[in-house]
């Protein structure tokens, strides 16, 4: 499959170039004819006559550079003679060097694209790129290979630069969009809002050409035509799919958060509330303006109708969920309801009592966190997280005979655990283990 897919691109270059007609220097048909029946020789897994095809082509048509490329790759695939890829290499590299060698755009496109040139390779045909640039009506695509080349050497403002001089000689939208992402990377929002900005003008009904052009506003400030445009893009938003919608609440939000973290909380206010408009269901969007742009009373009213809906809620995995939320968010006391819900509604479900035993252990109800433990154990007994809390519960209702052959099970098992050895401390302690108590003590202290 790659034999083939390099026979394809070699050829679709060299007819690329033969069909653009303004270019010079385009290599003879005889020379085409014995690179193609060399291509079929390798697919057909016969190098040797393929080679003898590529010696003969070499000889009759010195200095053509799709030549010297074609016996390069021969020898580095097949690996024929590492004597005759080194030969090859250096033909290769006179043809670059040499200002007197026939250099055509399809060529040069194929070989800048060869995934296994070198940086050395690399450089002299950038090099051999330049010389040509410097001749008269020079086709606008040698830009674009210079700007590859420069890419690939990793220089991101050459290659910036290659493709502004590309759009100057010939402007396409394929050209303006490299441009845009250049851009970004570099950090020239202004630069990048400039090329949105003609695509815009060509491609009104493209929200995702809207959608970058409002993201580079926002980068530089221009806070007013970016409402105007996020007020245009809700208006038509309705008429795309999920991906556009989800796409556009994800900008918004980014933009919304941006102007927070700037100080800038009217436009942000704004554009959370945009966000709303779009999707009334957004939850992000719902709390930063209950928590962050509304009053004490509206917030009251909110977190009523929340609980009046938790109160009256059938769905476990929704349960599991909101409780779930709540613990992260450090409101045990009402997780802790919608998880025992949750856990008893869905009786197999790990999470659903690991979650229950966590919001019991920070509530330190420790007989219902024993219990909502050692289902979650049952369960998953390699979880061994919910092996300790379990035996930290059983410790805390003075059961520490059977705390201790789980707290030493975690000891072995997750060394890094160092929680387990304060509680083996602490149950040698109460079972007045002395030796044991002693040695579980000093081992904390030193793992502290």
């Amino acid at each position: 499959m790659h034999r083939l897919t390099v026979a394809v691109g070699l050829f679709l270059a060299l007819g690329a170039a033969y069909a653009g007609g303004d270019d010079p220097a385009l290599p003879d048909m005889g020379c085409v004819q014995l690179l193609r029946h060399a291509r079929i020789a390798e697919m057909r897994d016969d190098p040797s006559t393929a080679l003898a095809l590529l010696q003969q082509a070499a000889r009759d048509y010195p200095g053509e550079l799709v030549v010297a490329t074609a016996l390069w790759e021969l020898h580095r695939r097949h690996k024929l003679s590492a004597e005759d890829l080194d030969a090859a290499g250096r033909t290769m590299t006179a043809v670059l060097t040499n200002p007197e060698a026939p250099l055509h755009l399809g060529t040069l496109q194929y070989v800048a694209s060869l995934p296994d040139l070198g940086t050395d390779e690399l450089v002299q045909l950038r090099r051999a790129v330049e010389r040509r640039l410097t001749a008269k009506k020079v086709p606008p695509q040698f830009w674009d290979v210079l700007a590859m080349l420069h890419l690939r050497l990793g220089d991101r403002e050459a290659g910036r630069d290659a493709l502004r001089r590309r759009l100057e000689a010939e402007p396409d939208d394929r050209t303006r969009w490299q441009l845009v992402d250049l851009e970004r990377e570099l950090g020239n929002w202004d630069a990048a809002g400039a090329q949105l900005r003609e695509l815009s003008l060509r491609e009104e009904v493209n929200p995702f050409v809207q959608m970058s052009l409002a993201e580079a506003l926002g980068r530089v400030g221009a806070y007013d035509e970016l409402i105007a445009r996020l007020d245009l893009l809700g208006e038509e938003i309705l008429v795309y799919d999920y991906l556009v919608l989800t796409t556009m609440r994800d900008l918004m939000l980014q933009v919304a958060w941006d102007f927070r973290d700037a100080a800038n909380d009217e436009y942000a206010e704004a554009i959370f509330r945009r966000v709303l408009a779009i999707d009334p269901d957004d939850r992000e969007a719902l709390l930063a303006v209950l928590y962050l742009y509304s009053s004490d009373e509206e917030r009251e009213q909110y977190e009523a109708s929340l609980r009046q809906q938790r109160v009256s809620e059938t769905d476990p995995d929704k349960l599991l969920a909101d409780g779930a939320r709540l613990l992260a968010a450090g409101n045990a006391g009402e997780a802790i309801e919608l998880l025992e819900r949750a856990a008893f509604a869905l009786p197999d479900s790990e999470a659903a009592w690991y979650n229950l035993g966590l919001a019991a252990l920070k509530l330190e109800r420790w007989e219902t966190a024993e219990s909502a433990y050692r289902r979650a154990v049952r369960t998953n007994p390699a979880r061994i997280d919910a092996v300790l809390n379990h035996a930290i519960s059983l410790a805390n209702l003075d059961r520490c005979g059977e705390a201790v052959p789980e707290l030493e099970s975690v000891e072995h098992s997750a060394p890094e655990m160092t929680a387990a050895l304060y509680w083996l401390y602490f149950c040698h302690e109460k079972l007045g283990n002395v030796e044991q108590t002693k040695k579980y003590m000093l081992r904390y202290r030193d793992a502290r």
